[in-house]
């Protein structure tokens, strides 16, 4: 990566189904930059064979969970192919749900620190009781993978997807309740003391936002907050 001072991090942290992921979609709609996620970066280096993938596979195929260094090396990829920014202009390195753990965060925060990276942590704060809701109301297209909600009544299983256009709205077999509450039980154990210790440790750079609220007042605070810090926007 080069020019590193020209990109600033945003690490989006929450429970599952806070919306990081919406509004994720919106900010890169709205605002220059590209996103992370650990699922994609694995998916992406093991169908190009790359010796990240090799590793990563070695670890799926031996049924065990892949390593903190070998996350640790795919965020350290995407970050070091970021490229050059133009000249003035401050852009943005999305990233989804990672650090989960006290120990990724010290690997992530060694990093930023040693590249002297500027960046946030935005936590998205949602009660379980919201996030079972939002779970058990959920439906993905089957083609493009976009989520959408019934809640309002906008769509219903089966419909055409309004994204994509060729596929069509299902419900996900794990959008139960019983592995929404296992999710969450593995949340508690391991994702909340990192957020409680990012909260001690961070405190300039940590924003809590709450979004049990609508998509829209959400992102209205989100876009206030990226504004202020200078952001450049896509241009139309």
């Amino acid at each position: 990566m080069t020019q590193s001072g020209m990109h600033r991090f945003f690490f989006l942290l929450g429970k599952p189904a806070s919306g990081k992921g919406t509004q994720i979609r919106r900010i890169l709609d709205t605002f220059k930059g590209s996103s992370f996620s650990t699922g994609d970066a694995l998916k992406y280096h093991i169908a190009r064979r790359t010796e990240l993938g090799q590793q990563v596979k070695a670890f799926i195929d031996a049924g065990k969970l892949v390593s903190d260094d070998i996350v640790m090396a795919l965020f350290r990829d995407s970050a070091e192919h970021l490229g050059d920014t133009t000249i003035g202009e401050s852009t943005l390195f999305l990233v989804d749900g990672f650090p989960r753990t006290v120990g990724q965060y010290e690997m992530v925060k060694r990093y930023l620190v040693e590249k002297k990276i500027p960046h946030s942590f935005l936590y998205f704060s949602v009660a379980d009781d919201h996030i079972l809701r939002r779970f058990t109301g959920r439906l993905t297209c089957n083609t493009c993978f976009t989520p959408f909600s019934t809640i309002g009544g906008t769509v219903a299983e089966n419909d055409a997807c309004p994204q994509c256009k060729k596929g069509k709205l299902i419900r996900r077999s794990d959008d139960n309740e019983t592995v929404v509450r296992n999710r969450l039980a593995e949340y508690r154990a391991a994702t909340a003391p990192m957020v409680e210790h990012i909260t001690a440790h961070e405190k300039g750079n940590f924003t809590e936002i709450e979004s049990s609220r609508s998509e829209d007042e959400i992102f209205n605070d989100v876009r206030m907050l990226l504004t202020n810090a200078k952001i450049s926007l896509k241009k139309r």
